[in-house]
């Protein structure tokens, strides 16, 4: 993305960028240390190395060591276009997102106070511009309360920006299986359709770019598969759980008619991924086991075999590999690869 990161801020705001002004991955405004810690929190980390490596960026922004002021901010700024929405709030932060045909910017909105107002998206590209409106739409049709309410979708800058309310709360855990919530969470997001597994979208995707999966497909062709309202990135670092209970944001890769069984098993796949750093083949085991367990609690429903339990773990790992591809990663990067030997083809 070819941008002038900080002409996103208002004019003479103190900007400090990490890990540098070079090759920025997180701009956090403030003109103290206290404050440009507290706007550095966006800067992501989830495993132990990306933990530290966080604490470290933070504490490198909130020093001052790589600030500077502002001097070619925009003139309308976001407090400016979101004056109804969200009165007096200001950014406070930009990441910049992986670099590729999907790449976006996500604004972290603060009131006057320090209190998260919001979250903004902003794209560019063609690939981009289609993942943000596809998750406008999605969160449109959501049930109340499980996903952030949109506040704004639109042009602005020269691109398109999409701004929802903040999802309060702590981050869920990382077990396995997960807790009877995150499940339950899952449950509000099934509808009453069934459909023969080889009429799924996300199926007749995956057969088409991979013949080989049709043996995956073959031991789901039994019976009739529920249709269900799919997050397509449901992993514990896009889950928080607050006092209303979970709410799941980041719906870029949302479906409102994807297929039952995929979040759940993706959430586990990342986990055993990019937390446990598993291999492929008990990655693949445990994910076909939690499966296997949560749909046995569950009254009035069909019981999985092992085997459809494992099909449906290997089309979420191709599903997951096939959105990735799109959005530019190298098809022979690990954890693409991890995936495909998940899917065993």
């Amino acid at each position: 993305m070819n941008e002038n990161l900080t002409s996103f801020f208002p004019r003479d705001a103190q900007l400090a960028a990490v890990p540098s002004w070079s090759s920025p991955r997180l701009l956090a405004a403030g003109s103290t240390f206290t404050t440009r810690w507290r706007n550095s929190e966006l800067y992501p980390g989830y495993r132990l190395r990306g933990r530290v490596m966080r604490l470290a960026m933070r504490g490198l922004a909130a020093s001052g060591l790589v600030s500077r002021t502002v001097d070619d901010g925009v003139r309308a700024t976001l407090r400016d276009f979101l004056a109804d929405e969200l009165p007096g709030a200001e950014i406070a932060s930009l990441l910049v997102g992986t670099p590729g045909p999907a790449q976006k910017l996500t604004i972290e909105l603060r009131h006057t106070d320090g209190r998260v107002a919001g979250y903004g998206k902003f794209a560019r590209s063609a690939v981009a511009r289609r993942r943000l409106t596809g998750e406008h739409e999605t969160l449109l049709a959501l049930p109340e309360n499980v996903a952030p309410r949109v506040l704004r979708f639109g042009p602005w800058e020269g691109g398109l920006l999409l701004v929802t309310t903040a999802a309060q709360g702590r981050p869920v855990e990382t077990t396995l299986p997960p807790s009877d919530d995150i499940c339950s969470y899952l449950e509000k997001l099934e509808t009453d359709a069934f459909l023969p597994i080889e009429t799924h979208e996300v199926v007749q995707a995956i057969l088409d770019e991979w013949p080989s999966a049709r043996k995956l497909v073959a031991s789901l062709s039994a019976r009739h598969w529920p249709v269900c309202i799919q997050h397509g990135d449901f992993a514990p670092w896009n889950i928080k759980r607050g006092e209303s209970g979970l709410i799941a944001f980041d719906w870029e890769y949302g479906v409102l008619k994807g297929l039952f069984g995929l979040d759940l098993a993706f959430f586990c796949l990342q986990t055993m991924a990019l937390v446990r750093d598993s291999d492929p083949e008990k990655a693949g085991r445990i994910a076909a086991d939690t499966l296997v367990e949560v749909v046995s609690r569950r009254p009035g429903m069909q019981a999985l075999t092992r085997d459809e339990a494992r099909a449906l773990v290997g089309i979420a790992a191709l599903d997951a590999f096939r959105k990735a591809a799109i959005d530019g990663h190298d098809p022979e990067s690990p954890l693409q690869r991890w995936r495909v030997a998940v899917a065993n083809l």
